[in-house]
């Protein structure tokens, strides 16, 4: 009878240990793909940005982007939102702008123009990236 009960505790132990591994394998999953996808849109918004000025008449459009991946399987797929967030350092008239350029992407969300708070026992649902940008005066 304790051989039994020992032998369940053990079991118990690696089930649960089993289930820790894989919702940390799936955040780090999660992560990958969000950094991913964040120095995409960030080298985007960069490359395309004369682009923007043309048709959105500012430097830098802000407006949420859905994506939906395939990040774990076939079968499941997850929606990854970005949002860039443009910050003026600097405004030299006749030469240009300084900007600081944030993406953020966050996934888990309720509403897509939302991230969500902390997860219990996966902390973060958010990645960020950002690099300063200078757009001249044209």
């Amino acid at each position: 009878m304790l051989a039994v009960g020992l032998l369940g505790l053990i079991l118990l132990s690696v089930i649960a240990l089993f289930h820790s591994l894989l919702a940390s394998s799936s955040k780090s999953n999660d992560m990958t793909v969000a950094t991913v996808i964040a120095q995409q849109r960030l080298n985007e918004l960069v490359t395309q940005q004369p682009a923007y000025q043309n048709v959105y008449h500012q430097d830098f459009p802000t407006d949420v982007l859905g994506q939906t991946v395939y990040a774990h399987d076939s079968q499941s797929s997850s929606t990854f939102y970005s949002k860039a967030t443009p910050e003026l350092l600097k405004d030299e008239s006749g030469f240009g702008r300084t900007y600081y350029l944030e993406v953020q992407v966050y996934w888990n969300a309720s509403e897509s123009g939302q991230p969500s708070a902390n997860r219990h026992q996966q902390g973060a649902q958010s990645v960020k990236a950002g690099r300063v940008v200078y757009v001249p005066t044209s």
